[in-house]
């Protein structure tokens, strides 16, 4: 169950009729895909757990949620879709985005540590889903992190996947391709959310009346996506020639595709000045087909281009990626420069550049954490 302290001291913050803030951090499983309506999601039926079970309190319902996303964008965007709200408890959703590999591993270190050091020491689960064909996820490397943080989570391989190996669930009861739960499968989740809550609630009933207990602990990994931050279309570029800013307003989290720069033909380029260790670039992939090929270039190496190809071959919706140019390379001051390599025509679909990741390593610090 790890160390459930913050999340008592935010059940007694609501058992005293306090405003409480719940946020809900992850990809299209916490967005509430495939449930027929938001409310059916399994965030939204913790959130309500919560107004039940603390009848006094008032709450604050954050879902942050968003399709296809992994904890590299989760540690990038946290402080502005979560932190800057105050929560009191979060739940993280990134174990079937993330692939199993010691990348994924730092950046939800990364993650994770940008939330346990804000100074409302918000109370963390994780919500570890995995793939019904297979069990796949990145839980291996995950559950690393959880363990070494003492952070509650449930496991969705060790229980209802199987669960449906043993034959007691059957897998169309809880999802219908493979992966994003149906309503009922909403449900299930929303059940081991709550009961692992209502465990915790009996656990200690006078711990949220003493001091937090700070210990320093080393990190397990080089943690370089702690500070990790976006240059949008409000920063300058170093030059711009043929992309064109987007000004549209966004509208909610999931409008992710506002604020970059737009461009159509080969030739229109843009280029950036940029500061850390590890580097990448955002861009959309769309299903609305052709749209245009660019290429980057880092310090202005021409002979190692990394192509960033705007068609994408899935039809569930436009993809929202993160490429990576620099992961653990030499500090300081570099550029970047991005260039459309195969056109189309204005009718088409643009090619559109997101943003660009910068983040620097942090070195195995020692991080402050409940005990």
């Amino acid at each position: 169950m790890g160390n459930p302290e913050r999340i008592i001291r935010a059940a007694k913050k609501a058992e005293h009729g306090k405003n409480v803030v719940l946020a809900f951090l992850g990809g299209s499983i916490t967005q509430g895909s495939l449930a027929s309506v938001p409310s059916s999601c399994y965030a939204y039926l913790v959130f309500e757990w919560w107004k039940k079970t603390f009848p006094n309190a008032s709450f604050t319902y954050i879902n942050a949620g968003i399709g296809g996303t992994s904890s590299l964008f989760g540690a990038v965007r946290v402080q502005e879709d979560v932190l800057k709200y105050s929560p009191d408890f979060i739940i993280l959703d990134f174990t079937v985005n993330d692939e199993n590999t010691d990348f994924f591993m730092e950046t939800y270190e990364s993650l994770i540590l940008r939330i346990l050091s804000h100074p409302t020491s918000p109370g963390v689960m994780a919500l570890c889903n995995a793939y019904y064909d297979d069990g796949r996820s990145a839980f291996e490397r995950h559950k690393k992190i959880l363990d070494h943080y003492l952070i509650p989570y449930i496991s969705v391989k060790e229980t209802l996947y199987q669960d449906i190996l043993d034959g007691k669930r059957d897998l169309n009861q809880i999802t219908l391709d493979g992966l994003h739960p149906n309503d009922e499968g909403h449900r299930s989740i929303a059940d081991l959310i709550t009961r692992a809550l209502e465990e915790i609630r009996r656990m200690e009933p006078n711990i949220a009346d003493r001091p937090n207990r700070i210990v320093q602990s080393p990190a397990l990994t080089d943690c370089s996506y702690r500070k990790a931050s976006r240059i949008k279309n409000n920063t300058s570029p170093l030059y711009c020639k043929g992309f064109i800013p987007d000004y549209s307003k966004k509208i909610g989290v999931t409008d992710v595709f506002k604020g970059g720069w737009i461009g159509f033909r080969i030739g229109n380029r843009i280029g950036f000045e940029v500061k850390g260790s590890c580097l990448g670039i955002q861009y959309r992939r769309t299903v609305n087909k052709p749209a245009p090929v660019a290429a980057a270039y880092l310090d202005g190496d021409r002979d190692h281009k990394i192509i960033l190809d705007g068609n994408f071959n899935e039809d569930w919706g436009d993809s929202l990626v993160i490429t990576t140019l620099l992961h653990h390379g030499k500090p300081g001051k570099h550029v970047i420069e991005i260039e459309i390599i195969n056109e189309v025509e204005e009718k088409d679909t643009p090619f559109y550049l997101v943003s660009l990741i910068q983040s620097g390593d942090e070195g195995m610090q020692c991080i402050p954490m409940d005990r």
